[in-house]
């Protein structure tokens, strides 16, 4: 890489070493900006880099952060280091988020059908023991396959508020 370019992408991170000078030394942007002289619009300016600042207006702001323009500028090539050897996200195809997302929603859908059945007030005479109790799985189309174990037995309580008064299961 030809030098003049990498001094050009060191400079352009001068406006994000100033904010984080500026954080370190526990400052706000207004109580900065007061103390520089300059507004804070165009402190936020300089420190997003929408605009470059003449070289006095950086020597007032690192007065301010009481640092000299050989410390600041050996600060900026590290921090342009740092940024260039930080890996860069990889790129999410936007197909593959949207199956994701359709996969979640059939398997949001697929539960909500489990859990509705399992409230759903048991009818079936014949999945009443004679002793009152469930034989197996009680609720409608729902098998023992496709009742998540989560560690219960299979005589595992239905908490009362789960089953409407008057189904006839205690």
């Amino acid at each position: 890489m030809a030098r003049s370019e990498r001094d050009s992408r060191e400079l352009a991170n001068l406006g994000k070493a100033l904010a984080l000078l500026r954080e370190q030394r526990g400052l706000s942007q207004a109580e900065f900006a007061a103390r520089s002289g300059i507004s804070i619009s165009q402190l936020s300016k300089y420190e997003n880099e929408k605009e470059r600042m003449r070289l006095d207006t950086l020597a007032r702001l690192l007065e301010v952060l009481d640092l000299g323009f050989d410390r600041f500028f050996r600060f900026v090539r590290t921090l342009g280091e740092a940024m260039r050897l930080r890996p860069e996200a990889e790129p999410v195809e936007r197909r593959a988020v949207e199956a994701a997302f359709r996969d979640l929603r059939i398997a949001i859908d697929r539960l909500e059908r489990v859990i509705g059945r399992l409230v759903e007030p048991a009818t079936d005479s014949s999945a009443v023991a004679p002793d009152g109790g469930a034989t197996g799985s009680c609720v409608q189309g729902v098998s023992d396959q496709d009742m998540p174990s989560a560690g219960l037995s299979s005589k595992a309580e239905v908490p009362s508020a789960a089953v409407p008064k008057g189904s006839g299961v205690a």
